[in-house]
């Protein structure tokens, strides 16, 4: 797959090292189907959102030495979660 659908265009260099990849894969026999991207813009969306998601969650679990600070984010509605809750966790 040389381009995946959405995002940012192969680089020439990069193209370049994967068709002669992809020549020398099939000079030793194999059968080399370039296939079509996959990616939808809604996709890599869901993506960036999961990533920082995750980014933002490491950031408050490393403050102040790993312990849980206050700082957390609370749901729209601006009050904590109970204890036991899924998003006090």
């Amino acid at each position: 797959m040389l381009d995946p659908g959405v995002g940012q265009p192969l680089e020439k260099e990069v193209r370049e090292v994967a068709v002669k990849a992809a020549k020398a894969f099939e000079s030793a026999g194999a059968v080399v189907t370039e296939v079509d991207g996959i990616l939808t813009r809604e996709m890599l969306d869901g993506l960036d959102n999961f990533w920082r998601a995750r980014m933002l969650g490491r950031s408050f679990e490393t403050v102040a030495g790993g312990a849980r600070q206050d700082a957390a984010l609370y749901p729209s509605n601006g009050r904590k979660p109970a204890p036991n809750s899924a998003a006090s966790t």
